[in-house]
């Protein structure tokens, strides 16, 4: 006869920073960096294995002006956007620091993946006014001549992987921290990924603002502006997020992982 320790459930907050990385962020550095927050619901298979549902409410931004390439500086971008995410991954720990004769480790280093879908939607500001940069189309997605992309979406899928390390306080709390990327399948993040499009089209049709918002390159350095054969971005690589964050798990019921024999007793089951 052997025993099976039972699953169980557990629910936790996490806080972090994200980190951008996209046309804007010249270097990946912590000048980027933004608060967030999240909720998650924990449901263990085995001792290696379990589920994780997550909720996570954070900010992205970057602009040009803080970059180290002159010619970032000269192009004069800039994004912020708040980020919603909804994600579910599995979880697998790497039982490398497991005392002899325990059940678990004290601390438990893991890595993760699975499939997340978020909402985004990236703003600039003009004279104190922040407009939403998806409804101006500064790319040229509105313009009625037709040789423009079309309109991104705000919501989008992602792949979240990652890793992270846990220690158990007691049998019921778990701390960890966690570093966690998110390969995107949209280079919009930023709203920046395509040519420049046509000052005179986008000033008619959109209105000065938005013609403005496409192209707030430096006109001492660029007089006329860069619409024409110039590029805002690079389509052909999409943007990506991290997310790094301390989090605590509250685990209900008794631990069954502690491998004492009277916590275990009630918490097993038979196996013929």
């Amino acid at each position: 006869m052997a025993t099976v320790p039972i699953s169980r459930t557990g629910i936790g907050i996490s806080a972090g920073v994200s980190n951008y990385v996209g046309d804007l962020d010249d270097n990946f550095v912590p000048r980027f960096s933004t608060p967030g927050i999240g909720a998650h619901l924990v449901h263990t298979i085995t001792d290696v294995v379990s589920i994780r549902l997550a909720y996570y409410h954070g900010w992205l931004s970057a602009a040009d002006s803080d970059g180290e390439l002159n010619e970032m500086q000269a192009r004069n971008l800039s994004f912020k956007s708040h980020l919603d995410e909804l994600s579910m991954v599995l979880r697998v720990k790497i039982p490398i620091f497991k005392p002899q004769g325990r059940r678990y480790a004290f601390l438990e280093p893991y890595v993760f993946a699975g499939a997340a879908y978020f909402h985004f939607n990236p703003r600039a500001e003009v004279d104190g006014v922040w407009y939403d940069l998806h409804e101006l189309g500064t790319e040229g997605q509105y313009l009625s001549s037709g040789n423009s992309p079309q309109p991104y979406s705000l919501y989008q899928w992602s792949i979240p992987v990652g890793g992270g390390i846990e220690r158990t306080l007691n049998q019921n709390w778990v701390l960890g921290v966690e570093l966690g990327f998110r390969k995107l399948f949209t280079d919009y993040l930023d709203d920046v990924s395509w040519y420049y499009p046509s000052q005179a089209e986008m000033t008619e049709q959109m209105g000065s603002v938005a013609a403005y918002l496409s192209d707030p390159s430096d006109r001492d350095q660029y007089p006329n502006g860069r619409a024409g054969h110039y590029m805002r971005g690079n389509p052909e690589l999409n943007d990506l997020y991290t997310y790094t964050n301390i989090h605590i798990t509250y685990y209900f019921g008794s631990d069954y992982r502690s491998g004492r024999r009277h916590k275990m007793k009630n918490y097993t089951k038979c196996v013929r």
